[in-house]
C-alpha cells in the first residue's frame, strides 16, 4: 500500500496493487472464462501445429531418401525390418517436434548405418540409442561429441609430415571448435544424456597427439644418445628405424608415427624387444604445446582456440560412451565428410 489507502477485496479474488494503487479483481469465475476462453483455441492452435508437423515430415522424408539413394553406405532393405521401422519412426518423432536441421541431418546419417546393420550388436544397438538421444541435444553438445570423437578416438593412417597434421585439424576441428560451449553444465548434459562421462583425470591434447602422431611431433635427438641407447653401429643393426629428423636434419629420430607402428615394424626384423628403449628415447623429443602452436599458426591461424576450448573447459575431461561416440561420428561426417566404418570404435 502507498498514501495511507488499503486493498480490500471479497473471498476468492485476487488483488494485482501497483506503485499507483492501481488493483485489479480477479475472481475464481473469472479464471474459468479465460481457462475456458483459451482452451477453445486448441484446435486452431492443433490445426496449426498440424500443418508444422506435416511440413517437417515431407522435409524429413526427402533427407531420408536422398540419404537412402547412396547405396554403398546404406540399404534400403531395412525398411522391412521391424526394429528398422520403430527406429524410423521414432527419429520422425524427434524432428517434427524439434524442426531442427542439425538435428535431422544427424539423424539422417544414423539413419542410414542403421540400415546396413543385419545383426542385433552392439553396434546396432548403440545406434538405436543415438538416434533417441539426438532429440535432446543441442548444436553445442553435437560439436562436443564430434570434438571428443575426431582427437580422442580417430587417427589418420596418411599424415606423414607436420603439415599434414595441421592441415587435417584446421579442416576438421577448426570446423567444430566454433560451436564448443564453454558452459560446464553442457557437458554435464552430455553426461546426463549417457553420451559420455567426465572424468576425474585430465587429458593433455598434446599427449594425445603425440601417442597417435608422434613421428611428426619429434624436434630430433643428438646422434650422440642413440648411440649410448643402442650402440653405435646402430645405423647398420637398425636400417630404416632411426632416422633424420622432420624438423631438424642435423638430429635423429624414430622412423614410425606411433610406437605400434614401431613394434611391427622390429618385429618384422626379430628386434621387437628393443621398441621400449627406442620410443622412449624419441619422446623426450616431442614439441611442447607452445612449441606446437607457434608452428602450426601459419597453416591454422587459430589453432591457439583449439587449444583454449580444450584446457578451458570440460573437454579434456570428456569420454564418451558407444552412443555418444555414433553421435559424434554422424555429426563429423556432416560437418567434414569424414567416411569410416563405425564399428571400429563399436565393436
Amino acid at each position: 500500500m502507498m498514501g495511507g489507502q488499503k486493498a480490500t477485496a471479497s473471498d476468492g479474488a485476487l488483488i494485482v496493487q501497483s506503485s499507483g494503487d492501481t488493483i485489479v479483481n480477479v475472481s475464481n469465475v473469472d479464471m474459468r472464462a479465460v481457462i475456458e476462453a483459451m482452451a477453445d483455441q486448441l484446435p486452431k492452435f492443433a490445426a496449426v501445429a498440424s500443418e508444422i508437423v506435416e511440413k517437417r515430415l515431407s522435409a524429413f522424408e526427402e533427407k531420408i531418401i536422398k540419404r537412402f539413394e547412396q547405396s554403398e553406405t546404406s540399404s534400403i532393405q531395412a525398411f522391412a525390418d521391424p526394429d528398422f521401422q520403430y527406429l524410423l519412426g521414432r527419429a520422425q518423432h524427434a524432428y517434427a517436434r524439434s524442426g531442427d536441421e542439425l538435428t535431422a541431418d544427424v539423424l539422417t546419417d544414423l539413419i542410414a548405418h542403421r540400415s546396413i546393420q543385419t545383426e542385433r550388436t552392439r553396434l546396432t544397438l548403440s545406434l538405436n540409442d543415438a538416434v533417441e538421444r539426438s532429440a535432446y541435444l543441442t548444436p553445442n553438445e553435437f560439436a562436443e561429441l564430434s570434438l571428443a570423437f575426431l582427437l580422442r578416438y580417430t587417427k589418420r593412417t596418411d599424415i606423414t609430415n607436420f603439415e599434414k597434421l595441421v592441415i587435417y585439424l584446421r579442416d576438421n576441428a577448426g570446423r567444430i571448435v566454433p560451436e564448443v560451449s564453454r558452459s560446464e553444465s553442457s557437458y554435464n548434459y552430455i553426461a546426463a544424456q549417457s553420451c559420455g562421462s567426465i572424468q576425474i583425470t585430465r587429458a593433455s591434447l598434446m599427449d594425445i597427439l603425440t601417442k597417435s602422431y608422434g613421428g611428426v611431433l619429434s624436434l630430433g635427438t643428438d646422434r650422440e644418445r642413440f648411440a649410448e641407447t643402442l650402440g653405435d653401429d646402430f645405423p647398420k643393426l637398425y636400417p630404416d628405424v632411426v632416422g633424420p629428423c622432420l624438423h631438424d636434419q642435423s638430429k635423429l629420430q624414430a622412423m614410425a608415427i606411433d610406437k605400434s607402428s614401431l613394434e611391427s615394424f622390429l618385429k618384422q626384423r626379430g628386434l621387437e624387444g628393443k621398441t621400449g628403449q627406442i620410443w622412449d628415447l624419441h619422446s623426450q623429443s616431442f614439441m611442447q604445446e607452445q612449441q606446437f602452436i607457434e608452428k602450426a599458426l601459419p597453416l591454422y591461424p587459430e589453432v591457439r582456440e583449439l587449444f583454449a576450448v580444450w584446457n578451458d573447459t570440460q573437454m579434456h575431461r570428456l569420454t564418451l560412451t558407444s552412443v555418444g561416440q555414433a553421435i559424434g561420428f554422424a555429426n563429423l561426417k556432416r560437418l567434414c565428410g569424414v567416411e569410416a566404418d563405425l564399428g571400429i570404435w563399436i565393436d
